[in-house]
């Protein structure tokens, strides 16, 4: 296991404080806004910049998390036991919660199964593997490739779904079929245009296709406009939000989950089955799973209009979470099996 050093800390503190200022601007627009109409943006205009975060900017994000890489040189093992954890706990999910509530079950799946690895770990990682690209480019897009693929489309039907269906209640569309809503919530799912760049990236990553150095590098731009517009829609958001003790509870609650039961879920299955599961190598997969929950489980609740509060709230309790959880990476025991 990595011996502990001020510079990896100082590097982890430095990413989550620039993602915090990043929420703080936004905030404080909104704030500014609220006393000068002409000085921000409008509820109608952040609702508008959340959708097109969700429609044109992780779609750039996904692809890019997919096709770069192959399978050559990945343990298959390794692979196949992410891929394992996430159909099994979203089934687990679906069951437990699904049957009630669709929305909610979705809204789980994306704050559990879905952490924000790609824009929060890889930096972390670097920062206390500098020079180690398979840490802190391979490892986090080898989990994040079965979530992408297989809980993402699925968790946004489920909340499509869901959404459709109250929508048609409110309406008093009686006369549309199931079979309508069905069709229509896997349409805008699986047919969106973050599931078809999912798509594009799996092909591009079968095949190995290599897109043109100025198409790679603008789409790249594109992909890196998640994390600063997703924050400051954030800010935005909590300025204008009223909070009770309940909103403030699911937070804690999945924060809880998301930073200790869920990566001890994983890292059990990866330890038994993965034979080049090192203490550095568990110490790698903890700080990937413990990072916060991901960007679209926010954006999506502003979409649907489903526990908006919460769902800022488990992101922001998250990132102040996350350096702890790194910080006692370097000092838990963890097994090996070298």
């Amino acid at each position: 296991m990595t011996e502990f050093n001020f510079d990896a800390v100082s590097g982890v503190l430095n990413v989550i404080l620039v993602l915090f200022l990043e929420i703080v601007a936004g905030y404080f627009v909104a704030r500014k806004n609220s006393k000068d109409q002409n000085a921000g943006l409008t509820p109608k205009q952040v609702d508008g910049l959340n959708r097109s975060v969700m429609r044109y900017f992780f779609p750039f994000l996904f692809f890019h998390s997919i096709a770069p890489y192959t399978l050559e040189g990945v343990s298959v093992k390794l692979f196949v036991s992410a891929v394992a954890i996430d159909v099994i706990l979203m089934v687990l999910i679906y069951f437990m919660v699904g049957k009630k509530n669709q929305m909610a079950a979705g809204m789980t799946m994306m704050a559990m199964l879905f952490p924000m690895i790609l824009l929060v770990a890889p930096a972390v990682l670097e920062s206390i593997f500098p020079g180690n690209e398979v840490y802190y480019k391979l490892y986090p897009s080898i989990l994040t490739i079965p979530g992408i693929i297989i809980v993402l489309p699925f968790a946004h039907f489920l909340c499509e779904k869901s959404h459709n269906e109250n929508k048609m209640l409110v309406e008093g569309e009686i006369a549309v079929s199931s079979k309508e809503v069905l069709k229509k919530s896997l349409k805008n799912s699986y047919l969106s245009t973050n599931s078809i760049a999912i798509y594009c990236g799996v092909f591009f990553s079968i095949f190995g296709i290599k897109l043109p150095n100025w198409l790679d590098l603008l789409s790249y731009h594109f992909a890196r406009c998640v994390i600063p517009v997703g924050m400051f829609v954030i800010g935005l958001c909590l300025q204008s939000m009223k909070f009770s003790m309940k909103s403030i509870k699911v937070p804690l609650i999945n924060v809880l989950v998301k930073c200790i039961v869920w990566p001890v879920l994983c890292m059990v299955p990866i330890f038994l089955f993965y034979d080049g599961a090192t203490a550095e190598f568990m110490q790698i997969m903890l700080i990937i799973l413990a990072s916060p929950a991901a960007l679209i489980y926010f954006i999506l609740s502003q979409h649907y209009d489903y526990q908006r509060a919460e769902a800022a709230l488990t992101i922001v309790f998250g990132l102040i979470a996350y350096p702890i959880m790194v910080l006692l990476s370097f000092f838990i025991p963890l097994p090996s099996r070298i």
